[in-house]
């Protein structure tokens, strides 16, 4: 027997003491089963069990939302081992863009927009227990933005911007 939203909670309680020890000040919303940080960040979760690959969902609630207050948006998927619980050692979780989630759905003969999601496909593999892509840290030994570039001729012109 599933109990969701007794693991939704579990989860969302574990990311908010994830995000606060990166620095940030998430709240949990516990009706919407959602974590946010005005304005910077709103994430709904959705939840599944041992899919191992693929999970279906319908996204109304994601393809019709409207943002027009936070900087990202993601709808957390959960694959649970037991489906009443959230453990951190056996349970993952993909934060995933609307943008994604939006350009996978389809609206069916009912106006529903199902959606597939391959667990295995890289760009949501990438996303696999990602706190990064939520609660991002810089790293200390990390070279600036414009340091990364390898095209030589934008270095050039970053030299001579710093030169000025």
């Amino acid at each position: 027997m599933t109990d969701y939203p007794r693991a939704k909670i579990k989860f969302l309680e574990w990311l908010q003491g994830q995000g606060e020890h990166r620095g940030y000040s998430p709240k949990v919303n516990y009706g919407e089963k959602a974590i946010l940080e005005r304005p910077r960040l709103l994430a709904r979760t959705r939840a599944s069990v041992d899919q191992r690959r693929h999970l279906k969902f319908k996204v109304n609630d994601e393809v019709e939302y409207e943002n027009d207050e936070f900087e990202k948006v993601y709808s957390i998927i959960l694959d649970l081992h037991d489906g009443r619980d959230w453990d951190a050692e056996q349970d993952t979780f993909y934060p995933l863009s609307l943008r994604l989630i939006n350009n996978l759905a389809n609206k069916d003969i009912n106006e529903d927009h199902p959606v597939t999601i391959d667990l295995s496909h890289p760009g949501v593999e990438r996303q696999k227990n990602r706190l990064q892509t939520l609660f991002p840290i810089e790293e200390e030994d990390q070279e600036p933005p414009a340091e990364r570039i390898t095209d030589d001729r934008i270095k050039g012109l970053n030299n001579i911007a710093k030169n000025l």
